[in-house]
Parts: structure tokens; C-alpha cells; sequence
């Protein structure tokens, strides 16, 4: 398999890719060095000597190091079964069941979406009714969402695409949002570094993702900032292409009821707004935004963002280790070897922070001092 070592990246720690399951780890010099020995099919004896000479430990202790070590190996190694995609043969005819359709113009591509029922309608239209459209005078694109017994499914322009457990429906929207970009684009998936689980914002000409795990706030985060001069770029979804350049995503903002009495002093009308309970049982509203910037933006500032009530604001670096650790789990990443290279070389020069806030001023000016003299 002939694993791949980036190094001179983090501090004091490697990268290391899997090819064969497009895996990522972090791993210290010494844990690295047999990692390497273990997939050069080394004998084991010579790395458990290896492990004695540079830890000062027992055979025995060396030898259970290397079986935990060789563990690890082969779980990194070996490609995941696709829970989140049951398989690539539809068992039955494309269903032309549908409640409702709707037609989205996305970047002068006509998209026509049909929908079985009303969970899928409160889960993905409401993201998009901002893009509606009632005259139709192009070529259309036909996308069906529909079910096959109880699994959901995916057809466009009468190709089945896949089906998704309702456990998996997050990959499902994921799925969807990427034929969405690549349509519009007219690219292809190679044409893609990764997709990030972040918001984006441009400011002063700059752009900077937000990421920040579920309930710190980064959607709030991006609802003020857009309210307060800020160009929306993209919320939940952040596609970015081999040039490591992101593109708008035309997704509403997605913000949770605890966050609409903040939110009402920008946006006077977010009351009248529709709430939704989602699958989660999260009630969301979603925020009509329209991109000031149509076209890829380069984005080199991660923002790691938790909101904490009655906390004085604070805004630290965060090590490359901490924040490759924390990016890499929730996104998509180009299984490319030239797209590995080309990702590894753009984390290589962002700059990443972790910025701690209670009040939204603190936060528009905290990003707005990033973005201005970054």
C-alpha cells in the first residue's frame, strides 16, 4: 500500500495518509517511524528492537507496542464498507410518486426538484426556496428524491445516483449538495479539493472558514457577521476546488431557536420566519443570504469558534496539530493522490485561531481584525 508521510507541517507530530481508505492520522515521530517499518513489512523483531533502543522499555512492553501499533495500521488501512451508501443498483423503476416540485435557478443552471414527502421538503427545500423560480424558459436539470422501501434515493435526469439509510440521511444532503455544486459549475468531482462541515465568511477581500463542533455556534456566528457587513460565502457546506479556492454555496443560513433573540436585533423580521424540527429535534429557522461574491474566493484563516455566555471574549492560535485534528474527521477530502498534495500543501499555509465570545460585537470585531490584517 506504501502509506504517505507529510512532515514539516505540524509541530513535532507527521501526517500520515492511508490511500487505500483516504484515512488521516497525526502521529509523533517514533509512533511514524514504525508505522513506516510495519508497511515496509519489516520483521517484527527488528522493530521491536527498534522500540526498545528508543524507549527505554521492556520486550514485553515493545512487543504489545507493536501489536496496538499494527492494530492501528490495519484498521487505518482498510477502506470503510459504505454505510452511508447502501449500494449502486436500484432494485425497482425510478418512483415518479411525488408530493411536491419545485424549479431552482443556481448560478444560471435551471434545477427541477421533486420531492416524496414533506420531511424531505423541511429538510432540503427550505435551504433553498430562497432560489425559487416559477418560469421555466431553459434546459432543466431533474433531480428525484423518492423511496425505495424505507431507504431514500437519489435520481438525476432519471439515473439513479444512490440510496441512504435515514440514519445516514446527513450523507444523502451531502450527496446532493455536491451534484448541486458540480452541475452548476460543470465540473466534475476530481475537479474538487474537499468539502468542509464549516460556515465561510469574505471580508476586506479576505475569506475565512468558521468551524466549530455542533451547538458552538458557528452558524450564529455567521448569521451576525452577514447582518454586520460580512459576505455570506457558504453555511454547513464549504466546497473547495484544486485551485484551493471556495466557492459560494447558495444554502439559507441555518440557526437554531436559542439564537433568534440575538438575531432579532439584525434581522427584524426573523419572527415571521418559518420554524422547522428537524430529524435531530433541533428547531431551525433558516435565513434567507444572498453571496456578494459569485465567484471562487481563496481561503487561507480557519476560525475555530465556541460561543460561551458570560465569558470575556478570547482569541488564541491554535496549533497546526490541534486544528488538522479538528478539521480533517468532518469533511470530505479528495481521495486524488494530486489532490492529497494539493490539500496537504494549502493546510500547509493557513493560519488558524480559536476564537472564544458572549457578545456579538466582540466577535464581529475579533473576525473583522483577522481578516483585516491577516
Amino acid at each position: 500500500m506504501k502509506i504517505k508521510v507529510f512532515s514539516d507541517i505540524l509541530e513535532h507530530h507527521n501526517i500520515i495518509w492511508f490511500p487505500n481508505s483516504n484515512r488521516y492520522l497525526v502521529l509523533a515521530p517514533l509512533l511514524k517511524n514504525v508505522l513506516l517499518q510495519i508497511d515496509n513489512n519489516t520483521p517484527k523483531d527488528v522493530i521491536v528492537n527498534y522500540i526498545m533502543k528508543n524507549t527505554n522499555i521492556s520486550l514485553s512492553e515493545a512487543s504489545e507496542a507493536l501489536e496496538e501499533t499494527t492494530l492501528l495500521y490495519k484498521e487505518s488501512s482498510t477502506p470503510e464498507s459504505n454505510i452511508n451508501e447502501l449500494n449502486h443498483i436500484c432494485s425497482s423503476a425510478i418512483s415518479n410518486n411525488f408530493i411536491a416540485k419545485y424549479y431552482y435557478k443556481i448560478n444560471n443552471c435551471i434545477f427541477e426538484i421533486a420531492y416524496c414527502d414533506e420531511f424531505l421538503i423541511n429538510e432540503i427545500h427550505l435551504k433553498f426556496e430562497q432560489h425559487c423560480i416559477s418560469e421555466i424558459s431553459e434546459k432543466v436539470i431533474s433531480i428525484k428524491l423518492y423511496k425505495e422501501e424505507e431507504n431514500y434515493c437519489i435520481a438525476i435526469d432519471d439515473k439513479f445516483i444512490n440510496k441512504y439509510t435515514i440514519e445516514n440521511f446527513h450523507y444523502l444532503q451531502g450527496k446532493l449538495s455536491m451534484e448541486l455544486i458540480k452541475l452548476s459549475s460543470q465540473t466534475e468531482e476530481e475537479d474538487w479539493l474537499g468539502v468542509f462541515h464549516a460556515s465561510a465568511v469574505a471580508y476586506n477581500n479576505n475569506c475565512a472558514m468558521l468551524l466549530g463542533d455542533s451547538g458552538n455556534g458557528k452558524s450564529t456566528a455567521l448569521a451576525l457577521l452577514y447582518a454586520n457587513g460580512f459576505d455570506c460565502i457558504a453555511d454547513d457546506f464549504v466546497p473547495m476546488d484544486t485551485k484551493q479556492c471556495i466557492h459560494p454555496f447558495p444554502a439559507a443560513i441555518s440557526v437554531k431557536e436559542n439564537s433568534l433573540k440575538t438575531l432579532a436585533k439584525y434581522y427584524h423580521n426573523i419572527d415571521e420566519l418559518p420554524k422547522y424540527t428537524t430529524r435531530l429535534g433541533k428547531v431551525v429557522t433558516y435565513l434567507p443570504q444572498k453571496p456578494k461574491h459569485n465567484t471562487p474566493i481563496n481561503c487561507n484563516t480557519l476560525v475555530f469558534i465556541k460561543y460561551q455566555p458570560n465569558t470575556s471574549v478570547k482569541l488564541d492560535n491554535v496549533s497546526k496539530t490541534e486544528a488538522f485534528q479538528e478539521l480533517v474527521p468532518d469533511s470530505w477530502i479528495s481521495s486524488k493522490p494530486y489532490n492529497v498534495e494539493k490539500f496537504i500543501n494549502w493546510f500547509r499555509n493557513v493560519k488558524c485561531y480559536r476564537l472564544i465570545y458572549s457578545k456579538p460585537d466582540d466577535l464581529i470585531d475579533s473576525i473583522k481584525n483577522i481578516m483585516i490584517y491577516d
